[in-house]
């Protein structure tokens, strides 16, 4: 452990002249108060506008002269702040580093600025069909007011209601030494990274109490299973079709990953074969499983002409009904393991692969060994095992079809379906009464 009680992670990679160093708190947008949705997101934004001595620009300037890379943000589970240079700026690159996370400016001025750039980033979503498809889908599956069932960055409604001592008052209960976690691959030894800890973190001390974790809750089983945001005239439809996932910790969740990797996590996958290759609906679909420390979801998402929705969706849903029926060949199992094997070698390769895959890890509460014990598993699946997962988890019964397009004409195309009648959202991801969704939103295409 480093000073204040950091918590290191060190993978010592003597052949590559590089060095990354992630520092992690487990705190992301479900830690967010419940009516300031998008404070972790504004926060991480804030951390490298000044810190230090030197304000946003020089802050920016001295990044850019050691040709190094620095980045900040927040997901689900965690929040994140990375640099990344050659082995010879390092020393200075971790000094930028330590000050953003430990000696942030938080200058009004600044805040106002990114306020407001922020505030019309949160208005320009409402335009894009496939983010507004992950904002209802969230909402759906969780209720909006749950740890995840908003948006990362947050929601237009209620940015108002953050301000500039709501972000300095998260920032001491969050980002604190004694729940951060500091992970560093490249060139470099334990010796002086514990040097680089004690020379421009050893000051860095907690104050008062920390933040407690968030109450995390499960999917919602009471849900429609077709949902719809009118977007009257639009030319394509974004189709989600989602569930309930797992935990990351999840003992299952290596042989899913293997599961969905033939079903459309992988370009060769059943889906994008279907879709893409065979009948041009799409540019591309794929599917994931969630990786969240409370109970994740698992989606499929893609992009359709307006005309084909009906049979875009009826074709998903079949693919998802064969793998309930019948699990993998053993032609796609052994292709999957290969992938498998591929994947985490073109991960780990890399210093900068390395500390992208190990961080994450940090937020959700998994071990640092977790990716090759997870590999070891995934390469002793088998098929029988696999069917019996792909029964439970791909059955079309319990997945909610969310589609955002023209709404007249996707309910022709869908009456045929079996999923009911439609439930209207906003692109905001909030349920509209009957009365409402009978005034269509603004055209837009």
């Amino acid at each position: 452990q480093g000073p204040g009680g950091i918590t290191v992670w060190l993978v010592e990679r003597p052949a590559i002249p590089l060095v990354t160093a992630t520092f992690v708190v487990p705190y992301g947008s479900s830690s967010d108060p419940a009516e300031r949705p998008g404070t972790l997101h504004l926060l991480a934004d804030m951390l490298d506008e000044g810190a230090g001595k030197r304000n946003a620009l020089e802050l920016s300037d001295a990044v850019a002269a050691l040709g190094a890379s620095l980045s900040v943000y927040a997901t689900n589970d965690g929040s994140f702040a990375q640099v990344s240079s050659v082995r010879g700026k390092f020393d200075q690159a971790f000094t930028l580093l330590a000050d953003v996370v430990s000696r942030p400016r938080f200058d009004a001025k600044e805040f106002g600025r990114v306020k407001k750039l922020w505030k019309n980033a949160l208005k320009k979503r409402a335009d894009e069909p496939a983010a507004v498809a992950n904002v209802v889908a969230a909402s759906v599956l969780y209720d909006q007011a749950a740890p995840y069932g908003h948006p990362t960055s947050g929601l237009l409604s209620k940015a108002d209601a953050i301000d500039l001592a709501a972000i300095k008052a998260m920032y001491q209960k969050t980002w604190r030494p004694d729940r951060a976690t500091l992970v560093v691959v490249g060139q470099i030894t334990k010796s002086e990274v514990e040097a680089q800890l004690a020379a421009h973190l050893g000051t860095w001390k907690a104050k008062g109490d920390a933040l407690a974790p968030p109450k995390l809750t499960t999917v919602l089983a009471d849900r429609p299973r077709l949902v719809i945001v009118d977007r009257p005239k639009a030319v394509q439809t974004v189709i989600l079709v989602a569930r309930d996932g797992i935990v990351a910790s999840d003992e299952r969740a290596p042989s899913l990953s293997l599961l969905n990797s033939a079903l459309g996590g992988s370009f060769t996958s059943r889906l994008n074969q279907n879709l893409h290759e065979e009948k041009r609906w799409t540019y591309g679909v794929g599917s994931v499983f969630t990786s969240t420390r409370g109970q994740g979801s698992f989606y499929v998402k893609t992009e359709v002409e307006a005309g084909q929705t009906g049979p875009s969706v009826k074709e998903v849903l079949g693919e998802l009904s064969k793998l309930a029926a019948s699990g993998l060949t053993e032609d796609e199992l052994a292709k999957v393991k290969a992938l498998d094997r591929g994947d985490l070698v073109e991960t780990y390769e890399t210093a900068s692969g390395s500390g992208s895959r190990l961080a994450p890890l940090v937020s959700v509460g998994l071990p640092p060994g977790f990716d090759a014990s997870a590999s070891r598993g995934r390469q002793a699946a088998r098929l029988d095992d696999l069917a019996r997962l792909a029964k439970a988890h791909f059955d079309p019964a319990g997945f909610t079809v969310v589609l955002v397009g023209d709404k007249e004409l996707i309910e022709k195309q869908v009456s045929d379906l079996g999923l009911g009648e439609p439930a209207l959202y906003t692109a905001e991801g909030e349920r509209l009464k009957k009365a409402e969704s009978a005034k269509p939103a603004k055209p837009k295409n």
